[in-house]
């Protein structure tokens, strides 16, 4: 089985192309430098001490480095933002192409995120609903006590996600398709986002 520095590697060997490799070896290099022991999780690098800290990734056109509980850092150089502008407690720095890592400055963030973590300071997570169900799905439960048994028996977050996701699509094809793949996985016990979950 591969370690984590094994898994790491691995990672930035498939997703680092160009600058975005070198990119991801030097964050890679200055949180090592701090105390932080690596992880993968997600099936990213995840930096952790008392808890998820600093995760690392490589998308189409930047570099992310993002803090979980970055809603608590100071952030006085005014670097961090919100992927989507939407996140309670996750703040997160990009980097893109020809960008200058400024190492002393990421490592005085992580520091302090260090802090934050082992304080114990963390956003709880928000309370959540349970969605209504697709009528496509209800209907597919209704007709399988064991389908629905299994389905019943995954959580409220995971049931939700299917949900979402077989009601989310525009048209009856897509739904239709969605659902029957979704039935494969619910039959298996697993939830719809189980193959990111390393």
């Amino acid at each position: 089985m591969s370690s984590a520095s094994q898994k790491i590697d691995e990672y930035i060997e498939k997703k680092g192309e160009g600058w975005k490799g070198e990119c991801l070896n030097h964050l890679r290099q200055i949180l090592n430098s701090c105390d932080v022991e690596e992880a993968v999780k997600w099936g990213m690098p995840t930096y952790v001490n008392h808890g998820n800290v600093v995760g690392l990734a490589a998308f189409k056109n930047h570099v992310a480095l993002w803090f979980f509980q970055g809603v608590f850092l100071q952030d006085e150089a005014g670097i961090l933002t919100t992927s989507d502008g939407t996140s309670k407690a996750m703040r997160q720095i990009r980097f893109e192409e020809g960008d200058v890592i400024p190492d002393e400055l990421l490592i005085a963030y992580i520091r302090e995120a260090i802090s934050n973590s082992i304080e114990g300071k963390s956003l709880p997570p928000e309370k959540k609903e349970e969605l209504p169900l697709p009528k496509m799905l209800e209907t597919a439960l209704s007709a399988d006590e064991l389908l629905r048994e299994k389905f019943y028996a995954l959580t409220m977050t995971q049931r939700n996600e299917y949900a979402e996701h077989i009601g989310s699509a525009k048209r009856e094809e897509t739904a239709k398709r969605r659902l029957e793949k979704c039935l494969n996985y619910i039959r298996e016990g697993l939830d719809l986002n189980h193959k990111y979950r390393k």
